[in-house]
């Protein structure tokens, strides 16, 4: 029997605050049974408007 094993990191967009704090939420796939969970971390939401594009 194969194995499978997932590990998904993601931003909340819609739980985000006034000072666009944005909350980071980890879900673990293991043969098709998943987990979610917080890191109880921020990240600052970048402004897709001022982000310079690399060469």
């Amino acid at each position: 029997m194969k194995s499978t094993f997932r590990i998904l990191f993601y931003a909340k967009w819609e739980a985000s605050d006034e000072a666009k704090m944005l909350p980071i939420y980890v879900r673990i796939t293991i043969n098709g049974t998943k987990a979610r969970f917080s890191l109880n971390g921020e990240n600052e939401a970048a402004d897709p408007s001022t982000q310079e594009i690399a060469n």
